[in-house]
């Protein structure tokens, strides 16, 4: 926050749980013990047939055929935000500005507020502007926690 202007700017860190069906593993790049700039994050697919059998809500990834899971359900989280087995950052980001988007439209507070989704492929960068002039600068960075770890890693 400025007090010289009326702008704030705001650093986010969101962290993305993997759907039903799915885990994320975080593959350390150069480093082996702490996480850096080589690293990736690698999807899996999980057996929820268990699951499927008690509450009959979904199919299993991993045990139904494609044609079968492509009529019933949407994709997995391989065929739509990753690059072979990997969390594509790009998809990622943009896919979360749409739900930004979307999403914005029915708050009640984008009477008040106009909403900018700026131009970004490595976070979700907003500009939001009030009807006094106050403007929020609002960077979304999304990360991923690591299986047991008590660790949000961004994904970057």
């Amino acid at each position: 926050y400025s007090p010289y202007k009326i702008h704030a700017v705001f650093r986010l860190l969101v962290p993305l749980t993997p759907p039903l069906g799915h885990s994320f593993h975080l593959e350390l790049g150069s480093r082996e013990k702490a996480p850096s700039k080589g690293s990736r994050i690698r999807v899996e697919l999980e057996c929820i047939c268990v699951r499927e059998q008690l509450e009959e809500d979904m199919l299993c990834f991993l045990h139904h055929p494609k044609e079968l899971l492509r009529r019933y359900q949407p994709a997995s989280l391989l065929d739509t935000l990753c690059t072979g087995s990997y969390l594509d950052l790009v998809k990622t980001v943009h896919w979360f500005q749409t739900l930004v988007r979307s999403t914005w439209k029915t708050l009640p507070e984008q009477e008040n507020y106009c909403l900018t989704v700026l131009p970004s492929s490595r976070s979700c960068k907003l500009l939001l502007i009030s009807a006094s002039g106050v403007t929020l600068d609002i960077e979304v960075i999304l990360g991923v926690r690591e299986d047991d770890w008590n660790i949000i890693c961004s994904i970057e």
